[in-house]
């Protein structure tokens, strides 16, 4: 009822004009007692105490209460979604703001491979062996790509069994510290530090193993297990 200005405007200007007339009143009052009459004084008096006038002024005060905003806009403590409406609407808006996250973070995830990718290539090409542990097999596909992507060159990935001791983390493991591997890993680290962070990514040079042997100066031995 009160979403037309001019309906409030006017509820206002009743609720001023009532607070006016209720203020000269009581100040009125206090100085007629030493002019008007003992009769007039009772008149009045029983006028205030009349049941119209009383209902009147439980009326206007009922009036003031649903008008105002916490009623009618229904804010706090009143905006509790106690309305089955209510709690549907949220629970939408719930669904659609998830859906909007997912949305999101897979953007960001083509985003971040995309960012990687290109920085990779950016930087002198490696040779690399991926070896996949038990917990990540799931992710054999997504590293491969990464690097295959970044220009790197790859062996065949790697999986090991459950049983294996493999470390949890993203291992690179190269040869001499000034090798050219070496500093293809020291990058790759400082990358995937920036965008993929879970699980942490540690280089460890002066490492030995068939791979890295038979490789060469440009190789990285990749480990990768969650």
């Amino acid at each position: 009822m009160t979403g037309q200005s001019s309906v409030q405007i006017g509820a206002s200007l009743l609720h001023v004009v009532a607070g006016v007339l209720c203020v000269y009143a009581a100040f009125f009052l206090e100085s007629a007692k030493n002019v008007l009459s003992a009769g007039a004084q009772k008149g009045i008096g029983d006028f205030a105490q009349h049941k119209v006038v009383r209902f009147g002024m439980f009326a206007l005060a009922v009036e003031t209460l649903v008008l105002s905003p916490f009623i009618e806009q229904r804010r706090w403590p009143f905006s509790y979604p106690a309305d089955p409406k209510v709690i549907e609407q949220n629970d939408a808006l719930k669904n659609e703001l998830d859906r909007l996250r997912s949305a999101l973070t897979a953007e960001k995830e083509f985003a971040d491979e995309w960012r990687v990718t290109h920085a990779l290539r950016s930087h002198p090409t490696c040779n690399y062996e991926l070896h996949i542990g038990p917990k990540a097999a799931s992710v054999t596909d997504f590293w491969d790509e990464l690097f295959r992507s970044g220009g790197w060159t790859g062996e065949r990935p790697r999986q090991f069994p459950a049983d294996d001791s493999m470390p949890i983390g993203v291992f690179m493991r190269a040869g001499n510290e000034n090798s050219a591997g070496a500093k293809c890993a020291t990058f790759a680290q400082s990358l995937f530090s920036q965008y993929y962070s879970n699980p942490p990514t540690k280089v460890i040079f002066n490492q030995q193993s068939p791979y890295l042997s038979a490789c060469g100066e440009r190789c990285v031995l990749v480990e990768i297990n969650y």
